[in-house]
């Protein structure tokens, strides 16, 4: 285990060197089974050399509705280095919709 997400619907270990986050198992390593998640929300990948301090982290937000680090949209199918701590939201941080439970997270390296 290189990281966790830890946030409103569990922890989640991130083990994999890219690791695929969304509703669908067939697509995802990581099933979060609510319905505004897409079927692959997102990627997070490991990167870089052997040294802890060579190392990097990258989410890549593949969803409909957007991903947002700490409060900013990535876009879909661009990527963002996340660091420890960083805030990760798959639903807008500042929208109350009925119906729909805010799901975040904070990174953390393991």
């Amino acid at each position: 285990m290189w990281g966790q997400l830890v946030g409103s619907v569990g922890t989640f270990d991130l083990r994999l060197p890219v690791c695929r986050i969304g509703r669908i198992s067939a697509k995802a390593d990581i099933v979060i089974q609510k319905p505004w998640i897409s079927a692959l929300q997102c990627t997070i990948a490991l990167r870089g050399g052997e040294g802890i301090g060579d190392k990097s982290v990258w989410l890549t937000d593949m969803s409909s509705n957007g991903v947002y680090v700490n409060g900013d949209m990535v876009g879909k199918s661009f990527e963002r280095q996340i660091f420890e701590n960083d805030e990760i939201y798959f639903t807008k941080p500042s929208l109350h919709t009925p119906n729909v439970e805010p799901t975040f997270f904070r990174f953390r390296f393991a």
